[in-house]
């Protein structure tokens, strides 16, 4: 059989055969305008994406986003918590391999808000300001992993929209990491939570 059987069809078809132009054709549009139709035409004719998007005023598939100093505003606050919280999860670890996880977890947190610290101070010339944090409240342990669970997700969602929307190569580098690393720190979340219900 050949490996290629559409080839084969068109290949084998009677060459008098008549094909009827008109069969699929809009009764609204000419032939003029099927006959300069480019098949071959695709996003390579726009300059740039904001080309494209400017199309489309309701096109919403890649926002967008002017605010990046109030993102990090808002990454800061979630990585300081989320640092607060796994120092309190790693008291409750029952085992030495928990414990190893949550702190990478931990690490992984202080390295994000340093990152974004200096990226924010670099954009607005000033240290950021935060809300005061809430000191966390977990009852237990497999309880407060499986919130963490959804806090990471939470987090993933927010870090991979910023790097979408923004053109700051410094902050696409930083999100793109954190994105990477909550993800990441989910599915660890994930083993423990298995391990340990």
């Amino acid at each position: 059989m050949s490996m290629y059987p559409y080839y084969s069809m068109v290949k084998n078809m009677n060459p008098n055969q008549n094909m009827n132009p008109e069969q699929n054709m809009n009764p609204n549009q000419s032939m003029d305008q099927y006959q300069n139709m480019n098949p071959n035409q695709n996003m390579d004719q726009y300059q740039n994406m904001d080309q494209y998007q400017n199309m489309n005023p309701n096109n919403s598939y890649i926002p967008k986003c002017n605010d990046l100093p109030a993102r990090l505003l808002k990454a800061l606050t979630g990585e300081r918590d989320a640092r607060l919280y796994y120092q309190e999860l790693e008291k409750m670890t029952p085992t030495e391999e928990d414990k190893n996880i949550i702190m990478g977890f931990y690490n992984d947190e202080r390295k994000h808000y340093s990152n974004y610290s200096k990226l924010y101070t670099q954009l607005t010339g000033t240290q950021p300001v935060l809300p005061p944090p809430t000191p966390p409240n977990i009852p237990s342990y497999i309880g407060g992993v499986k919130k963490a669970i959804l806090d990471e997700t939470d987090a993933y969602e927010f870090y991979r929209d910023t790097y979408m929307c923004t053109n700051n190569p410094i902050a696409k580098e930083l999100f793109f990491e954190a994105m990477t690393d909550e993800n990441e720190h989910a599915i660890r979340l994930n083993y423990l939570y298995t391990k340990n219900k």
